[in-house]
């Protein structure tokens, strides 16, 4: 224990842990706590931390529980409030909804899947009452027409909670991008563009460039995996990725931590070859 505590390096790492630990108990048993309770723990744990700090073994286990109180704090504000705010209050219920796609959207041989960021929301009745809302959702459209990163839309739709699909988690699924409610829309319109990051916007259209040169050298799958080896692309591969998930190789196609390993090591490499010290490289790099 004393070597442990004696190395920085591996406390900074059981914190982290501590923090992940809350995290993914918290995601798995569905743990309710008031933010006034957590605030309340946090202040009386900073306080221990001061009160003992010149005992490191007290000190480290009052970080420790720090820690995990600051990680199920960061997982319960990330779960939307159920007010007529949020889209989650409106579940169950058809409404006229105005937002931007907030994410890339995510091609597939039989369709398109968007997650949109909401921002108007109105009944169908009473067109003329809209109220501001937050919250996004998601929802599957036909290949074409096709919408972009940032294109505003007016989305005629069926909302719904995920639920779990037999031994798929589907609710936890979306809820890693912040999604707590589907749409099964019924009329979709394009209202508008440019509506979200601009820089993040710029990125996408770069990778579109490339995915357009791509498609000029190589035809399919040959296109497609090349795609999934530069940026996780798994679209156009069709059966193909299934026959990578039975032998174990899907991970070559996607954005895993070995391939951000790779890269990782490629850019230490690369910054200490310009005389940059390997803790200041790290750093940068993070």
């Amino acid at each position: 224990m004393k070597q442990i505590l004696a190395s920085k390096n591996r406390t900074f790492f059981l914190y982290c842990f501590s923090f992940l630990l809350a995290v993914i108990l918290f995601s798995i048993f569905d743990w309710q706590f008031s933010f006034l309770f957590l605030s309340v723990l946090i202040v009386v744990l900073c306080s221990f931390v001061i009160i003992f700090w010149n005992n490191i073994y007290t000190r480290f286990l009052f970080l420790c529980l720090l820690f995990f109180v600051l990680g199920s704090w960061r997982y319960l504000i990330t779960i939307p409030a159920n007010n007529d705010k949020n889209l989650v209050f409106f579940s169950g219920e058809t409404k006229v909804l105005e937002g931007f796609v907030s994410s890339e959207p995510d091609v597939r041989l039989d369709g398109v899947r968007y997650i949109v960021s909401a921002q108007f929301l109105n009944d169908e009745k009473l067109s003329y009452k809209k109220i501001v809302i937050d919250g996004n959702f998601y929802f599957k459209s036909s290949l074409y027409p096709r919408y972009q990163y940032g294109d505003k839309l007016r989305i005629t739709c069926l909302l719904q909670k995920p639920e779990p699909i037999k031994d798929f988690r589907y609710d936890k699924y979306l809820a890693r991008y912040s999604v707590f409610v589907d749409c099964v829309p019924s009329q979709i319109d394009k209202i508008g563009d440019n509506s979200g990051n601009f820089f993040l916007g710029k990125i996408f259209d770069f990778k579109n460039i490339v995915a357009q040169k791509i498609n000029v050298l190589w035809h399919e799958p040959y296109a497609s995996f090349m795609a999934g080896l530069l940026y996780g692309y798994r679209g156009g591969l069709g059966t193909l990725n299934d026959l990578f998930s039975r032998t174990g190789v899907t991970h070559i196609v996607a954005i895993s931590g070995y391939n951000i390993t790779i890269v990782s090591t490629i850019l230490i490499a690369f910054c200490t070859r310009l005389y940059i010290p390997r803790k200041k490289a790290f750093w940068l790099i993070v």
